[in-house]
């Protein structure tokens, strides 16, 4: 698409080009200044410019917003996990970091809590009722993570898919309390409301791993809660670890 908005632009001037050269020939044709002075040349092109102005600028300002508009969707396509809606994980790196820089204490100690957050016997899903239904899991499970942290008050956190069964979420400014309760929002948000698809009822659980405190990057607490999701697990699934 943009090889051919490109060729027409290029077409567009040419053609603007060879008429504003034919009309100011016939103009001067027409007026009988074949030997026109430089004074009386300004005068006939600055008449052309303005007759083909709105001609000329109209579908150029058209394309210009087209242009924009699709570098927009496709930035947002290369951020967006096609399946889910939700970040992925270049976004969610690129924008956690910006997150970082804004929130309390910045930029050397920004308080913030981070989850992790693991499907819980997804592979299992997937190998039994096959992968049509494992994204729609996935999909489920996503959808009710951001609309448990909205019910929870979180609605400006940052939820994106990391691969697989994997999502992470990062609250800026939260502190241990509040990201108990919005882990365990999460959890009861997924028992509430089970995934009903093509006949399977599906009642998708999740384990999960909360980090909270004060860090000035994200991987050592993203780290952290990984490590918690192992332990959150263990100890039976569908619950959180701080």
């Amino acid at each position: 698409m943009l090889r051919r908005m490109a060729l027409y632009t290029a077409g567009l001037t040419l053609l603007v080009a060879v008429l504003a050269s034919g009309l100011i020939g016939l103009l001067f044709l027409a007026s009988g200044v074949q030997r026109a002075g430089p004074v009386q040349v300004m005068l006939f092109c600055a008449a052309v410019c303005l007759i083909l102005a709105p001609f000329v600028l109209g579908p150029l300002v058209l394309l210009a917003l087209r242009l924009r508009e699709l570098s927009e969707r496709l930035r947002q396509a290369a951020l967006t996990d096609p399946l889910t809606g939700v970040a992925n994980r270049r976004a969610f790196f690129e924008r956690a970091e910006r997150l970082l820089d804004d929130a309390p204490g910045a930029p050397t100690h920004p308080r913030f809590a981070v989850l992790m957050i693991d499907v819980d016997r997804f592979k299992s899903l997937n190998d039994r009722l096959g992968h049509e239904v494992g994204d729609a899991a996935l999909a489920h499970v996503a959808g009710r993570i951001v609309d448990s942290l909205a019910r929870a008050g979180e609605g400006g956190a940052l939820v994106a898919r990391l691969g697989g069964e994997e999502f992470a979420v990062v609250l800026p400014g939260v502190g241990p309390p509040g990201a108990e309760l919005a882990a365990e929002a999460v959890c009861r948000g997924l028992r509430s409301a089970p995934l009903v698809h093509r006949g399977h009822r599906i009642e998708a659980t999740v384990s999960i791993g909360v980090w909270a405190g004060a860090s000035a990057g994200i991987d050592g607490p993203l780290g952290a809660a990984d490590r918690a999701v192992y332990a959150a697990k263990a100890a039976g699934r569908d619950r959180w670890v701080l």
